[in-house]
Parts: structure tokens; C-alpha cells; sequence
């Protein structure tokens, strides 16, 4: 231990250590760089596998978003929806269900038909990009509405909302397309939030 810090002192009173050490780690570094790289692609990947995942059918996903049925976003949101439908020559009695759910970035992303039916309506609406989350400000969202009427005559919608990190809405049907619980209505790419409606017509 005495020899080993005879030669060490000297070492470290002058920079022959430091020359020592810093080409040493510089070279540990560099050796490492294309370890990490493959580490955080791999862990990229796996994460954007995951987002896109496809069940192939529809079923539940996301947060259950409570709403006040008396906001006036809401309010209007609704209105918009039911313009829609009866712009496609429909006309609703009522309301038998609205179910909002919000989307994270680990849940799946591909939305689906609730019902066999055929699509009456399919439009795109520009808007923002606020927080889905924020229930006061999604309304106001880029969005995409997706009306289908079911084999009993009632009607379904399904509104897909962007959000801030989500820019992009993917619609894979159209206007008078048969759909079943395993066709794709699309995808909303790091989507955000996505809205379901039900309504008894005429």
C-alpha cells in the first residue's frame, strides 16, 4: 500500500494523471455510444409497437371522462353532432347514451365500430389543438365524426378528438360502407380523446 502511493503521489501533484484519465474515459465513452444507441432505439420502438397496437375488433379504451351535461361546449358539441346526422336525412328522438373517454399514451389507439350498421356521415372538422384532457377546450378540437346507422334503426357516433401532441386523424371509412365490431373506423396518431354517442331516431 506504501509503494503503491509512492507512485501515485506523484502523479497527482502533477497532470499526468489527468492525461491519463481523460483519453481513458473519452475512449470508454465512445466505446459505449453505439451500446446506447441500439438501447434507446430498441426502447423507442418497442414504445411506438406498443401505441399502434391493433386488437382487431372494437372493445373499450381509454379513461372514463365524467362530463356536465349543462356546459355549453358540451351543449354545442352536441348540437354539432346532431346537425350531422340530420344533415345525412335523420332525425333523432333521443339521447340513450354519451361516453367520453380519454386516451393515453399507453392506451391503444385504433378505434373500431360499436355496432354492425352502415356509415350515414363521415366529416371532418377543423380545429385546434388544445389539451383533449381539458374538458372546457377539447370542443374546440380538430375532430373527426363517424355516424353509423345500426341494423334497429339507431344511431351511432363515434367523434375522435386530436389533442396537442396528436395532429394527425386517420379515417379508413366512408359513406355507405358496411361495418361490424371488426372494421376499422381509423386511428388518431398519439391520439388524445375519443367521444361515443347513441340515439334512439324516428
Amino acid at each position: 500500500m506504501i509503494q503503491l502511493m509512492v507512485i501515485i503521489r506523484p502523479l497527482l501533484r502533477s497532470n499526468n494523471l489527468l492525461n491519463i484519465i481523460y483519453p481513458l474515459l473519452l475512449n470508454i465513452i465512445l466505446a459505449l455510444l453505439p451500446l446506447a444507441f441500439f438501447i434507446i432505439s430498441g426502447v423507442v420502438f418497442i414504445i411506438v409497437m406498443f401505441f399502434f397496437r391493433d386488437s382487431g375488433h372494437f372493445k373499450t379504451i381509454g379513461s372514463f371522462v365524467p362530463f356536465d351535461p349543462n356546459d355549453a361546449l358540451v351543449v354545442r358539441a352536441l348540437y354539432e353532432v346532431i346537425d350531422i346526422i340530420e344533415s345525412a336525412g335523420y332525425n333523432v328522438t333521443s339521447l340513450i347514451s354519451k361516453e367520453s373517454r380519454k386516451l393515453s399514451l399507453f392506451d391503444e389507439h385504433v378505434q373500431y365500430s360499436p355496432v354492425k350498421g352502415v356509415v350515414i356521415a363521415n366529416e371532418y372538422i377543423p380545429g385546434k389543438f388544445f389539451n383533449a384532457f381539458n374538458d372546457k377546450l377539447s370542443p374546440l378540437n380538430e375532430r373527426n365524426v363517424t355516424v353509423i346507422l345500426s341494423e334497429d334503426n339507431d344511431i351511432y357516433v363515434i367523434v375522435r378528438i386530436a389533442g396537442m401532441i396528436a395532429r394527425r386523424i386517420r379515417t379508413d371509412v366512408n359513406v355507405n360502407d358496411i361495418v361490424t365490431p371488426e372494421t376499422k373506423i381509423g386511428l388518431i396518431r398519439f391520439g388524445s380523446r375519443v367521444e361515443y354517442y347513441h340515439f334512439k331516431t324516428n
